[in-house]
């Protein structure tokens, strides 16, 4: 039985800096799990998590920045920050072959259906 059904949580959670195999999104992703990619996803040494990202489901994955860590590739060697989010958007909307604005817009719903939130008139 899964640790959330066994706890009786009533949500999962994000997979924080999700780095694993094709197999391990899949079992996050039955389990409810939400699959969180930052700057290390843009990172050009990840390929296998290149190859993993750009078959995930829209409706698995959020965004996230990790600040101040894991900066993107397109900001080396500096403070991670959330005004990179939208390069670290671009980049892996880049992988999964879809505009930036829809894996951003992904994103926003994924995390408001997660977390009971609102969602604002453009999500």
């Amino acid at each position: 039985m899964p640790p959330s059904k066994r706890h009786k949580l009533k949500r999962s959670g994000i997979i924080h800096a999700f780095a694993g195999s094709r197999e391990e999104a899949r079992e996050y992703i039955k389990l409810g799990f939400k699959l969180g990619l930052g700057g290390a996803a843009t990172w050009p040494q990840a390929l296998r998590m290149h190859r993993v990202i750009a078959e995930l489901p829209l409706d698995s994955v959020v965004l996230e920045t990790d600040s101040p860590d894991m900066a993107p590739a397109m900001h080396p060697y500096t403070r991670n920050s959330p005004q990179h989010l939208p390069d670290i958007c671009q980049a892996l909307a880049d992988l999964m072959k879809i505009p930036s604005e829809r894996l951003a817009q992904a994103s926003t719903e994924n995390a408001c259906e997660l977390f009971g939130w609102p969602r604002t008139a453009s999500a």
